[in-house]
């Protein structure tokens, strides 16, 4: 005989948004039901729970876990879905926004293998994968370019090409590297995977060129003797790119006349590279052999004469050493070639010497402002003899005026003088000529009477 322990029941209804979790009591087994109706368990069945559907939004997917295998699924929105019956809703979490010039690494936990994802993307990535967040893609240029290392194979290859670049699955970027740019005036090395060098010279114009993948540019350590007050060990500057023009070396060094004075002395040493690979392969530090070798020949330099005759022509000393020093092999076998050198100043170490010195400055000047004193005298009474001269001179010419003058006065009054007794002598004579008609005798007659009053006068 059949019994309804429970009595009647009723039926539960299946629809969009529901679902119902059914126990098997013979097997233990749990099946979800989501066929829509009214749903009547089968027998050995009972409702072990009503279920409701879980809204995944379109920004979101959602984590879920099967109790029995312990894996996990994602479930990309927007829908509306149903856990299954030994499922369960871990989580929801938010989709991941890859922007343009965006892209994730993704690397499967269980199998190893990687890839990448570039955006304009939403991503849901996969149960079994994990990263480490959003990278930015490499934008190139004309100048740019990208050194890439393929971890599978171990090569590596450089993209020139301008504009965004995402690499591929195993593809790591090493380094951004720039164009190297050469100036007419310089030079680089570069060292290729061998080991060889190869050089990069601007002597016919500007070049410039990508470093090679496995190729490095030659970086070399230089003393730097950019300032006279610098002593040794100096302090050290990387060049990578050669000046092949003329540099100077700045020193300040103490030396010893031949009768044994201290001089402390600072110049500068002018010297170029001639040629680049026989110096990269004789010496790793150029500016400090030509500062070391062109002390050490002006301090024999020094060394040879005395301390007066340095002090009279230093400069005709500095420059005798450093026309020595131009054929001087030592920088001809290292690929350079010295300019020369110069002393710009020197000064005595020791106080007597100094007190000396400044003794024989302050004589000197003084005998420069005697000198200069007598030198003004001179000038002064040369001036006032000038001047005296001048003035004679148109004293001088004033009297020859003077006199000029005078006798053109009497010039004057003499013609005038003869012209009124030409007159009169005439009116005399003339006047004669009827009472006296012998031209002899009324002349004769005419200056007796002018004697008579000359006497007369007298």
């Amino acid at each position: 005989l059949e019994e309804s322990p429970a009595g009647v029941e009723t039926c539960l209804t299946v629809g969009a948004a529901t679902a119902i979790v059914v126990e098997n009591i013979t097997s233990g087994q749990l099946r979800l039901v989501t066929a829509h109706g009214h749903f009547v368990p089968a027998p050995y069945e009972r409702v072990v729970l009503e279920r409701h559907g879980q809204l995944v939004e379109a920004h979101e997917y959602g984590i879920i876990k099967d109790r029995l295998s312990g894996q996990l699924r994602h479930e990309p929105g927007p829908q509306l879905f149903m856990v299954g019956a030994y499922e369960t809703l871990l989580r929801k979490a938010a989709k991941i926004v890859i922007e343009r010039g965006e892209y994730m690494r993704l690397l499967d936990r269980n199998t190893g293998t990687e890839r990448i994802v570039a955006g304009p993307v939403l991503l849901v990535p996969r149960p079994t994968e994990e990263h480490k967040g959003k990278e930015k893609a490499v934008f190139l240029t004309s100048e740019t370019a990208v050194l890439l290392l393929n971890r599978t194979s171990g090569q590596q290859r450089l993209i020139t090409t301008p504009g965004p670049f995402i690499p591929s699955a195993y593809e790591h970027v090493l380094e951004v590297r720039s164009r190297i740019r050469v100036l007419p005036h310089q030079a680089a090395l570069v060292r290729d995977s061998r080991g060889d060098l190869a050089l990069r010279s601007g002597d016919s114009g500007s070049v410039a060129f990508w470093l090679e993948p496995y190729s490095t540019l030659v970086d070399m350590l230089w003393s730097d003797y950019s300032a006279a007050s610098i002593r040794e060990p100096v302090p050290k500057h990387r060049v990578s790119l050669i000046d092949l023009r003329v540099q100077k070396i700045l020193f300040t060094r103490d030396m010893r006349t031949s009768d044994n004075v201290k001089l402390r002395l600072e110049g500068t040493v002018f010297w170029k590279v001639s040629d680049v690979l026989l110096m990269v392969n004789s010496t790793f530090d150029p500016s400090s052999d030509v500062a070391q070798r062109a002390r050490s020949t002006l301090v024999q330099a020094v060394s040879r004469v005395a301390f007066a005759t340095f002090m009279k022509d230093f400069s005709s000393i500095a420059a005798a050493a450093s026309q020595r020093a131009a054929s001087d092999t030592f920088y001809t076998d290292r690929g350079l070639r010295l300019e020369g050198f110069e002393v710009t100043q020197f000064s005595t170490v020791d106080f007597d010497t100094t007190q000396f010195l400044q003794q024989i400055v302050k004589e000197t000047a003084n005998q420069i402002r005697r000198r200069q004193e007598a030198t003004g005298e001179i000038e002064v009474k040369s001036e006032q003899l000038d001047a005296d001269i001048v003035f004679e001179r148109r004293r001088s010419e004033l009297v020859n005026r003077r006199a000029e003058n005078q006798q053109l006065e009497a010039s004057s009054q003499g013609r005038v003088t003869g012209s009124r007794l030409v007159g009169v002598a005439d009116t005399v004579i003339g006047g004669l000529d009827i009472s006296v008609p012998s031209l002899a005798e009324r002349v004769r007659l005419y200056k007796s009477q002018q004697m008579r009053q000359g006497r007369a006068t007298a």
